[in-house]
């Protein structure tokens, strides 16, 4: 019996010893983190540092400039070359407002934060769509590359009590 054992054992050594080995697959991958405990990996801030918080955080687009911060992070097996970019879109205007940092090199595992004021004031008022992150040809998970966050602009105070105020004079006016 011993030596049917040793038999088996033998051929199943040579054919472990003849099998071909894989090499690992390496990968090119990029991605927007999480880097940041604000919703979905884009920290919002309004001009005076104050954070916005929330789903859909309300910002006051006369307020001053919105900070756009992320996260991009190199997760592949190569030094990779890519530009970090963000848009703001709503469902009228897809390209309401983009912007594009510098080339940035990433070694494997090295990470980077990407920051951005913005001026809203131009943009309608309403919910829009920002999206960070960067493209990379031959990107392994392209899924990752962007993060995308709400919120909602609304004109400052001031405005909405003095458009309040001239719908109230306009129509004292017509009844007249």
């Amino acid at each position: 019996m011993r030596c049917k054992n040793l038999a088996i054992l033998a051929i199943i050594l040579s054919t472990l010893a003849s099998t071909p080995k894989t090499k690992a697959t390496l990968i090119h991958d990029i991605e927007a983190t999480q880097g940041y405990s604000n919703e979905h990996g884009i920290r919002l801030q309004d001009s005076q540092d104050n954070l916005l918080e929330g789903i859909m955080p309300v910002f006051d687009k006369y307020s001053g400039d919105l900070n756009v911060k992320f996260k991009l992070k190199n997760v592949g097996d190569f030094t990779e070359e890519t530009t970090p970019q963000g848009f703001i879109s709503n469902t009228t205007n897809p390209s309401a407002y983009s912007w594009s940092h510098n080339h940035t090199t990433l070694t494997p595992g090295q990470y980077k934060y990407r920051e951005r004021n913005v001026d809203l004031s131009k943009l309608e008022n309403g919910i829009h769509t920002i999206r960070v992150g960067a493209e990379l040809d031959g990107d392994t998970n392209p899924n990752n590359n962007y993060r995308e966050r709400n919120i909602n602009l609304v004109p400052e105070p001031s405005t909405l009590a003095f458009l309040a105020a001239a719908a109230i004079a306009l129509s004292k006016r017509r009844r007249k």
